[in-house]
Order: structure tokens, then C-alpha cells, then sequence
């Protein structure tokens, strides 16, 4: 067996490496900010979250990596850096979508970039001096304990783009916003500034977003359109449409749930949905046609799908397309190969929900933020961000064996029923060497005094 003073050898080395890749992660973000005083506090801020699980600087600052004697001042720090009018949170967007770019231009030049566009309820149930607080709609996702109904709550509307086909997560689209302040105009704009920034920061490839019935909007499938987005959109409003008839050559009015309901299935294929380390079997039928909208609208596609789930014992938790789904796009279905290609591509856009979780509840617990101005909240989420996205990559920049060390570091004392793919349990492992090595570089500094110690009876 290895001796102690062995062991804690090998912890300062695997410590030491785990800190410079999570610097090396962290540069980018600090190359913009205009002192060295707020860049070294970053290099602090985003591990001293993980530690302590938690977006608070206060208790943050207890946790942090080569802390200062007192702790208070570097919460201070902490503090100086969200409140300092030399910087917007806006130069730390820049960057996210910079290391987006980077993230897809890795990809095969041929393939296109499948992006997840969904909206978030951050609450703040107790908070009313906010700055931008506003009543939002939660709903707590079911398997979650305590779990609670759906509720009209105090809180903060977000829109992330998850790059869905990439090697690794990434962040194509964010922003947190308030239905109250002057800079907000109506929800449909906020997805058309998606679409547009999205283009912007994407100019030369083709992108497809998927997103759920929060898109059933004309003006946001036009909006997409005109910004050469490929899309599929969940469809559930009741809509009177003009579908093609091939063989009268005729269009002809219908209205399209009516319709879905109706459509036979021209093709049937066999799926499996995996979920926490389980494989749910389903069988799925497909139809498609074209239609337009009214007074010789732009014509798009829809693909309607029948899921019928085999597995009777779903976990609660498990994300799965509802039964009868109609989806709306804009690319061309003309068999059933490119209708399959639609359904797979919309299906994938669940893998954001578990990044949803990840950033709440279990994981990074980004609804406990608790400055009051709008642009800190925009700052400490980014900052919530940039330490989640870091343990999502961590298992592709490091060996298989360390990233199941680390894994086994967190078991050791508590697993978690949420995800047995691992990202819970890494990020409690990294979280454990973070506060162990922030307990011993403060006990260098703060020695235990063993002179007042009772000696041997």
C-alpha cells in the first residue's frame, strides 16, 4: 500500500493538471478583459464555482484555488468583476461564439450544423427586487425530487442554441432577458435575434435549427427562411393550409392537425431512445407532404410521425417525442429517406433538455444567483456556462482511464440517480479535487497551530 505522503505526490500532479487545462479553457475569456487584476480573478471565479457548486461569489470565494489569507477579499474580487462598467457581458458572448465557430469548423466539411433553439425559466420564486424579474411559467421536469406542478412563478426567460452534431457541446446562441425592461420587444424577436446572430456567426455554413412548438409561428418559419436557415419546427396551432395534391396537380384546403390526424403512415421503421444508461425500444410511422399557407403563401413540407413506445416501465424522467408529432420545414421531402433524415434530425433536439438540467438542479445550480442588476446576472450565468461547458469537454480532452478516476472519486461517497452517463458524477469528481486543493494551498498559508493541541494522556 502507498503511503500518504506518496499519495498526496500524485494529487498535487493530477490537481495541477486539471488546473492548467481548465486555464487553458479560461484564456480566451480572459484575453478581453482590460486589467490583469480581473483577468487573474477569472482564472479563480469559474473553478472556485465548481468547488463549491454554486454561482455565489461569497460562498464561492471559500472554495477558490490559491486563495488569499482572507477569503472576504477575494468575494470582493469576485464582486468587483460583475459590477465593473470596463467590460460587457457581451465581449464574453463574442468569445462563446468564437469558440462555437471553432467547435463546428472542426466538423467534416460536408455535413451541416444541427442546432438545438429552445427557450429556459430560470426561477427566482422569492425575488421581487430583481432588476428585471419577471412572472415566467416553470415547470419541473418529472423524476426531479421535490417535484412540483407546473407554476406561474417570479424568475428570468433565457434562449440557448446547442450545437447538437458537434464532437462536444457548444454554444451557438445566448442570452437571458426580461419581459420588463426597454430593450425587449416580444418573444417572436427574440428568436428572429437568434436566427440573425446565429447566420452572422455562421456565414458560410449550412445550418438547420430544430426547436419545439415555441416556433409555430409564420413569422418566425418566413424570418428563417429569409436568414437561409434550413428548420424544423414542432407544429400544434390549429392552421389552415393549401396541401399539394401530385396526382390532381391541384392545391387543395385543409387545415393541418386535422389533416395529421388522418395520414395513414406511408413508411414504418424500428428506433430506440437511450436514456440514463436504458435503451427504449419504439416503433415509428411517417408520412409527408407539401403544403403552403393561404393566398399563395411559401410553400413548405410537413412530416407527420406516429411513435408508439414498446417498453411499458418509461422512466418518468425520460425524454421522448410525443405520439403524434407534426413537423413543419422548409427542405424538401420527397421520400422516405429525407422524411426519416427530418425526424432523427428533431429528435435530437431532447439531448438539450438533459444540458438544461445540468446547468439547474443536480448540477452547476445556476438558479441560485443572487446579485440584483440585470448585466451581473448576465455575467454570473455566462460564468455558470463557461465551468459547465469545461466538465462536458473534459471526457474528450483527457484519457478514458482518468476521466473514470474521476468518476470514481465521486462515487466513492454519492452517485446520482439523475444521469448514469457520467456528467453528474464528473463534475462532483472535479468538484472534489477543486475543494481539496483549495483546502491545502489555504492550509500553506493558514497553518493548523499543533502547538495548542493536547498532548497524549
Amino acid at each position: 500500500m502507498r503511503s500518504i505522503a506518496e499519495i498526496l505526490e500524485d494529487f498535487k500532479q493530477m490537481s495541477s493538471s486539471l488546473k492548467v487545462e481548465m486555464d487553458r479553457f479560461i484564456a480566451p475569456f480572459a484575453s478581453i478583459l482590460p486589467d490583469a487584476r480581473y483577468r487573474r480573478t477569472l482564472y479563480q471565479f469559474v473553478p472556485a464555482i465548481l468547488a463549491a457548486r454554486s454561482p455565489q461569489p461569497a460562498r464561492a470565494a471559500a472554495y477558490a484555488p490559491d486563495p488569499p489569507t482572507n477569503t472576504w477579499a477575494l468575494a470582493k474580487r469576485f464582486f468587483c468583476l460583475l459590477n465593473t462598467p470596463a467590460f460587457s457581458h457581451q465581449d464574453w458572448l463574442k468569445v462563446l461564439y468564437a469558440d462555437a465557430r471553432k467547435v463546428v469548423e472542426a466538423m467534416e466539411e460536408n455535413s451541416y450544423v444541427l442546432i438545438a433553439l429552445d427557450t429556459v425559466n430560470f426561477e427566482k420564486p422569492y425575488a421581487r427586487k430583481m432588476e428585471g424579474i419577471s412572472k415566467v411559467r416553470k415547470s419541473t421536469p418529472p423524476g426531479t425530487l421535490p417535484y412540483r406542478a407546473p407554476r406561474i412563478t417570479w424568475g428570468y426567460p433565457a434562449i440557448f442554441g446547442l450545437v447538437l452534431n458537434a464532437p462536444y457541446p457548444a454554444i451557438a446562441y445566448q442570452r437571458l432577458f426580461s419581459y420588463t425592461t426597454p430593450d425587449f420587444i416580444s418573444q417572436p424577436m427574440e428568436w428572429i435575434s437568434a436566427f440573425q446572430t446565429i447566420r452572422q456567426q455562421l456565414p458560410d455554413k449550412r445550418i438547420c435549427v430544430v426547436a419545439d412548438a415555441e416556433a409555430d409561428d409564420q413569422k418566425l418559419w418566413r424570418e428563417a427562411k429569409g436568414c437561409k436557415l434550413e428548420f424544423i419546427f414542432r407544429a400544434t396551432k390549429v392552421r389552415n393550409i393549401q396541401v399539394w395534391n401530385p396526382r390532381l396537380r391541384r392545391w387543395e384546403d385543409e387545415e393541418l392537425q386535422s389533416l395529421a390526424q388522418v395520414m395513414a403512415g406511408r413508411f414504418t421503421f424500428k428506433v430506440e431512445f437511450n436514456h440514463a444508461g436504458k435503451k427504449i425500444p419504439a416503433r415509428v410511422s411517417l408520412d409527408w407532404f407539401r403544403f403552403r399557407l393561404p393566398k399563395g403563401g411559401d410553400n413548405y413540407w410537413a412530416v407527420v410521425a406516429e411513435t408508439r413506445v414498446k417498453k411499458e416501465d418509461i422512466p418518468d424522467d425520460a425524454w421522448l417525442p410525443p405520439r403524434l408529432l407534426v413537423l413543419v420545414t422548409n427542405r424538401s421531402v420527397r421520400g422516405k429517406k429525407a422524411a426519416k433524415r427530418i425526424y432523427n434530425d428533431w429528435c435530437q433536439r431532447g439531448r438539450i433538455e438533459p444540458f438544461y438540467r445540468f446547468l439547474q438542479e443536480e448540477g452547476v445550480n445556476v438558479e441560485a444567483i443572487q446579485v440584483r442588476k440585470l448585466e451581473r446576472i448576465r455575467r454570473m450565468l455566462l460564468l455558470v456556462l463557461i465551468g459547465a461547458l469545461f466538465v462536458l469537454r473534459l471526457e474528450s480532452l483527457w484519457p478514458e482511464v482518468v476521466i473514470q478516476w474521476l468518476r470514481r472519486v465521486a462515487s466513492s461517497t454519492g452517485g446520482t440517480k439523475l444521469d448514469r452517463e457520467g456528467p453528474y458524477l464528473l463534475l462532483a469528481g472535479v468538484q472534489r479535487i477543486l475543494a481539496t486543493l483549495s483546502l491545502f494551498q489555504w492550509m500553506t498559508k493558514v497553518p493548523p497551530p499543533l502547538f495548542a493541541l493536547p498532548g497524549p494522556t
